[in-house]
């Protein structure tokens, strides 16, 4: 069972998900997450208003616990199924898919690898740039959970082998 950041998760047999209302940028009316203390809206740099940013602030750690809860279960980062219901989940599911490529890939130049899968993409400057950010973010601290996460997967996969075989006996 997950047992995650549940507060803030909801989850299903399906899907699981963050339960935040999208952030909207008061002057130009970009939506994006306000994933950390002093952002700027990418599009038009207004600042965030203090304190309006709290409920945004787990969103790198809850998208962590999200791609280690689709690895440990699927071998992936990607969701296997998933809904897309405000933008914090259109912004999981991308960052799913972009640190799978970077997981394949093991690209040298991260934001130059990201900035060429995205471009591919119609979407507009600051949120090809919002989404590098985020992205990046998360995937340093990523790497460093990742030797964790493939024991996990190798842990399991062994269990799995060895449960196998002995009811072959």
């Amino acid at each position: 069972m997950y047992t995650g950041y549940n507060k803030s998760i909801q989850i299903s047999s399906m899907t699981y998900h963050l339960k935040m209302q999208d952030y909207i940028c008061e002057d130009c009316y970009m939506i994006f997450v306000p994933f950390r203390k002093n952002i700027d809206c990418p599009a038009c740099g207004k600042k965030v208003s203090e304190g309006t940013e709290l409920e945004y602030l787990n969103f790198i750690n809850i998208c962590l616990e999200n791609m280690k809860y689709n690895m440990t279960s699927h071998g992936t980062y990607q969701a296997i199924k998933w809904y897309i219901g405000n933008y914090s989940d259109w912004m999981q599911s991308n960052i799913f898919d972009l640190c799978e490529l970077i997981r394949i890939n093991r690209p040298k130049e991260l934001y130059n690898f990201l900035e060429n899968e995205i471009s591919q993409f119609d979407w507009d400057r600051p949120t090809i740039k919002h989404t590098i950010e985020i992205t990046i973010a998360i995937y340093q601290n990523l790497s460093i959970e990742e030797k964790s996460i493939v024991k996990t997967i190798k842990q399991s996969a062994y269990r799995k082998i060895r449960n196998f075989l002995c009811r072959l006996k």
